[in-house]
């Protein structure tokens, strides 16, 4: 199993940081159908400073696991992320 953190910035036209009305992250394990959908606020989910959201995330199977976040309002943004586990890590 590894912990990561996955991390966005949102920008608005100007390229200033800018906080978004509302913030999500759609995770898809590897080998699991159904997207697991994690809303800000949460537990595993914080917005340290303006613009910036991170997504902390126990990663407990090998195969490729994928993300999207999605905002609405003030800013309307879709960022996808990609991370790979391998199972043979001998970490």
């Amino acid at each position: 199993m590894t912990r990561v953190t996955v991390e966005v910035t949102f920008k608005n036209f100007e390229k200033v940081l800018t906080t978004p009305d509302t913030v999500q992250c759609l995770v898809k394990p590897p080998g699991v159908a159904a997207l697991v959908p994690y809303v800000y606020p949460t537990m595993v989910m914080s917005n340290p400073s303006l613009g910036l959201y991170r997504l902390e995330l126990l990663l407990d199977r090998p195969g490729t696991w994928r993300g999207r976040w999605i905002t609405s309002g003030n800013i309307q943004v879709e960022k996808s992320w990609v991370i790979a586990v391998d199972d043979r890590d001998p970490f």
